[in-house]
């Protein structure tokens, strides 16, 4: 079940996690984000880190632009 939804954003250069989720009974989906690399964020690609309780399945290819 997700909780929020968050999508089309550049998600890039923080210090620890790009987004953390501490609640484990939703999910975020946080699909159809940039997250400083096109192969998506870690622990999956090597972008900004997010936690097991975030979706970020289907990272942008390219930043979003403002």
């Amino acid at each position: 079940m997700y909780g929020s939804q968050i999508h089309y954003n550049n998600i890039e250069q923080n210090t620890a996690y790009g987004a953390y989720n501490a609640n484990q009974n939703y999910l975020i989906d946080m699909r159809s984000n940039w997250w400083g690399a096109s192969d998506g964020p870690y622990p999956y690609g090597s972008g900004n880190p997010v936690n097991e309780y975030i979706n970020a399945e289907n990272p942008l290819q390219d930043p979003v632009n403002v």
